[in-house]
C-alpha cells in the first residue's frame, strides 16, 4: 500500500503552486505590456514563459482534483457491546455518546431484568473491503 504525503508537504506543494501562478502571472503581464509598446523577442519569451507557467499550474491542480474525487474514505462504525447480567444475552449496538465501559446500558430485550445491562467493550468496525474486479 502506498504511504499517504503528510500534511507539511501538501501545504508545501499548494504553496510552491501559488507562487508559480503569481510569478507566471507576473511574468505575462509584463511580456503583454512590453509586446504592446515594442515587440521584441524578451517580449515573447516572458509571454511564453508566464503562459507556460500558468498552464503548468492549472494542470497540477486540475490532476490533484482529478485524484481527490477518486480518493474514497472509508469510516469505521464505533460499536457498544452490551452484556446482560441476568441471562448473559449479549448485544450490539451503534455507540452513543456517553457510553463508556462497565457503564449502565438499556435493558435487556431478551430477559426484561430490572437491572441494565452492562457496556463490556466499544470498538470499531473495519468498513468491508470492495474487492478490486479483474477485467
Amino acid at each position: 500500500m502506498a504511504k499517504q504525503p503528510s500534511g507539511i508537504f501538501v501545504s508545501l506543494y499548494f504553496v510552491v503552486l501559488g507562487i508559480l501562478l503569481v510569478v507566471s502571472a507576473g511574468m505575462l503581464v509584463i511580456g503583454i505590456r512590453e509586446f504592446l509598446t515594442e515587440p521584441t523577442i524578451q517580449s515573447i519569451i516572458y509571454l511564453l514563459v508566464g503562459a507556460s507557467g500558468i498552464g503548468i499550474t492549472l494542470y497540477s491542480l486540475r490532476q490533484v482534483q482529478s485524484k481527490s474525487k477518486t480518493l474514497k474514505v472509508q469510516v469505521a462504525k464505533v460499536v457498544t457491546a452490551l452484556d446482560c447480567s441476568s441471562c448473559h444475552n449479549k448485544a450490539t449496538r451503534v455507540f452513543k455518546e456517553g457510553d463508556y465501559v462497565y457503564g449502565a446500558g438499556e435493558k435487556c430485550s431478551n430477559c426484561n431484568a430490572e437491572a441494565p445491562m452492562t457496556i463490556t467493550s466499544i470498538y470499531a468496525e473495519k468498513p468491508p473491503q470492495q474487492q478490486k474486479q479483474l477485467i
